[in-house]
């Protein structure tokens, strides 16, 4: 009798407490928020990603399969074309090798260090996962890196809009003639577009020579302005030209390649180049310059008539031989990060061309 008592009056004790106490319901619900903030804890440092790096020209890198694994990035890597795009959430990351850039869903972004493959490894440096996919890392006593936080980016990727001529004429109407007095060359060849029997089989840029075809006689001292104001993402201060040995060998590794040269090769054969950042998503491509402007640093807003550099033939067979032949200025440009002269018929090109590159406006 007296255990069913006892038992009796612990079950009424336990009943008071839970329906009549008016502060036990949040005391209940206090206790089990810790429990609950106790298992978010262990979560989160269960979430501590590790990943292996190589130190490299003294910097850490992590392997492309590391950055896959561990992060939940799709990764595609051309060895040949020396080009890798990942995909993270909705952003897509675009390099190419031995460039310190990276294009982010079209706008152009400097790196530290660029990315770089070693024999069939793809290696990414740490800063690129710290300052652009804007994750928290550490480095561990072990010389691992500790990835703080997942945050996957949600940015969308900007498609280029579809215009027509004039359409285009006036998106691209805020650049400016990027050599003084000069107007659009004259030759077909030089337009973007123009067939070639090498390379990619296209010329995918504007040259401007001197003479005629432009109006303007050029030297190694004529100097580039900036179209409009932008932000400088490259500025290969550190170039030395190539040797005729060197450039050959380039040129060969086309062979390996369905006769194309590969995109990372195409890169070194534009010699000394300037990228700038543009409104409109709009990026160029200064290249074979005999010479940059000592002011013109990565990560440096210019305004539009600034000098960037010089007109030369860096890359080219005769900026190999130490000459002054075939100086030109070589400028590409991008829509976010596309290659959009493709669209236009050359009659239609000339005309945008030389309606934005009005000497006169």
């Amino acid at each position: 009798m007296k255990k069913a008592a006892l038992f009796l009056v612990g079950i009424l004790f336990v009943a008071v407490i839970i329906f009549f106490l008016p502060n036990n319901k949040a005391w209940l619900d206090h206790y089990f928020a810790g429990e609950k903030k106790e298992i978010t804890k262990v979560q989160q440092k269960q979430s501590l990603l590790l990943m292996s790096t190589q130190q490299v020209k003294d910097q850490p890198y992590v392997p492309l399969e590391d950055i896959q694994d561990k992060l939940g990035v799709i990764g595609k890597a051309d060895l040949k074309n020396g080009t890798c795009e990942l995909r993270f959430g909705q952003s897509v990351f675009k390099f190419l090798r031995d460039v310190p850039v990276v294009d982010h869903n079209g706008i152009y972004t400097p790196l530290p260090q660029s990315m770089i493959i070693q024999r069939s490894n793809v290696l990414l440096p740490v800063s690129f996962i710290e300052k652009v996919m804007g994750q928290r890392t550490r480095m561990n006593q072990q010389q691992s890196l500790e990835v703080l936080s997942n945050q996957v980016l949600t940015e969308k990727p900007r498609p280029i809009p579809k215009m027509n001529t004039k359409q285009l004429i006036k998106y691209l109407s805020f650049l400016h003639v990027p050599i003084k007095g000069a107007h659009v060359s004259t030759q077909n060849s030089s337009l973007p577009g123009a067939p070639r029997a090498y390379r990619k089989g296209i010329h995918e840029g504007i040259d401007w020579y001197g003479g005629d075809t432009t109006g303007v006689a050029v030297t190694k001292k004529t100097p580039i302005l900036s179209m409009a104001d932008g932000v400088v993402v490259r500025a290969d201060h550190s170039y030395h030209e190539w040797s005729t040995a060197e450039r050959q060998q380039f040129l060969s590794e086309g062979k390996k390649n369905n006769g194309q040269t590969s995109d990372y090769i195409l890169d070194k054969l534009r010699g000394r180049s300037v990228w700038v950042q543009y409104a409109n998503g709009v990026m160029a491509r200064y290249v074979h310059l005999s010479g940059i402007s000592p002011s013109i640093l990565v990560g440096k807003k210019i305004k539009q008539g600034e000098v960037i550099g010089y007109v030369g033939n860096s890359g080219t067979s005769d900026g190999v031989k130490g000459n002054s032949k075939g100086l030109h200025l070589h400028l590409d440009l991008f829509i976010y990060g596309v290659w959009f002269w493709g669209n236009y018929t050359v009659k239609e090109r000339r005309m945008i061309l030389e309606q934005v590159f009005n000497p006169n406006k």
